[in-house]
């Protein structure tokens, strides 16, 4: 059990890291509530020059259901892709797609007055997409249960995470600019299945 939740660890190393650091901001941000003003993202009126927030509005979170709701849907499908495609390229997807989809969604939304946002839905949605294509492509690997803990809670999540308008905006872009990624990568073979029994990384299930 111990061996098996080292290997898990290992391989899931950048969600497990990132919902480390969801947790240090959202703890920082109820001390200090003006963080959400200096991190977060908003409509390309009130942007002004200040584009590293579509980076920095993934680490904000808005209470405890969506801090701890994106932690268990990152660790779900995190510990499903980085097996297949490594930790760095999981890194990437999550973020590079969460930045393309933050500039969408700040160039279709308009406020009056700045309205900041943030949460790492985006680039979850976005890893779900990479895991679709990494399915289409390499069915073989797919070899665990369905009924896995990681599988369902991923299953769970890119239905219960579309509460509001808002998200469903934001888990679209998200997924959307994750499938284009993903797929360029499959295409120019710079995906590459890193196992080959993916139950043996089983961690939950």
């Amino acid at each position: 059990m111990r061996t098996k939740f080292v290997r898990w660890f290992q391989q899931n190393a950048i969600a497990v890291f990132l919902s480390i650091a969801f947790v240090a901001v959202y703890i920082a941000k109820e001390i200090k509530p003006e963080i959400n003003d200096m991190l977060g993202a908003c409509s390309l009126r009130f942007i002004n020059g200040e584009y590293y927030r579509w980076f920095t509005c993934s680490f904000l979170h808005y209470g405890l259901y969506h801090l701890l709701g994106n932690i268990a849907g990152l660790l779900a499908v995190g510990s499903l892709i980085s097996p297949l495609i490594g930790k760095w390229k999981t890194l990437f997807f999550f973020f590079a797609s969460d930045f393309l989809g933050g500039i969408t969604f700040s160039w279709i939304v308009s406020s009056a007055e700045p309205s900041y946002g943030g949460g790492a839905s985006g680039g979850i949605f976005a890893l779900i997409a990479a895991l679709i294509v990494c399915y289409l492509r390499f069915p073989e690997q797919f070899k665990f249960k369905w009924y896995r803990a990681d599988v369902l809670i991923t299953i769970v999540y890119f239905f219960v995470a579309n509460d509001n308008w808002s998200s469903v905006l934001t888990h679209m872009f998200g997924f959307s600019y994750g499938i284009v990624l993903s797929f360029v990568f499959v295409v120019l073979r710079l995906i590459k299945v890193l196992c080959n029994q993916i139950e043996n990384t089983d961690m939950v299930g």
